[in-house]
């Protein structure tokens, strides 16, 4: 698994997280980090990692993440994290 802190400038473009919808934003990743992403995770601010990380699964999942994360007050950034192979389902567990 692998961290990545996506910052984009807020602006009218469609490039931004909160101007695209999960599926566009997993493409947005593919190509960012030029590799599959099987599942990616959010975790929730001022949570710890243990408790807080939340597998984004849907777009109710993406815009919940966004709506927490991807803030001025956190500097719009988004720190997602990328499983790119399901070896456990240890977030479920």
């Amino acid at each position: 698994m692998r961290l990545f802190n996506c910052y984009c400038e807020e602006d009218a473009s469609d490039s931004t997280p909160s101007a695209m919808d999960l599926k566009e934003f997993l493409l947005f990743l593919q190509k960012l980090i030029k590799d599959s992403c099987d599942n990616v995770y959010s975790c929730t601010r001022n949570e710890s990692l243990a408790e807080g990380i939340r597998r984004i699964g849907n777009d109710v999942d993406y815009f919940d993440s966004i709506e927490t994360g991807y803030s001025a007050e956190n500097g719009l950034r988004i720190s997602v994290y990328i499983d790119h192979e399901v070896v456990l389902d240890w977030v479920d567990m």
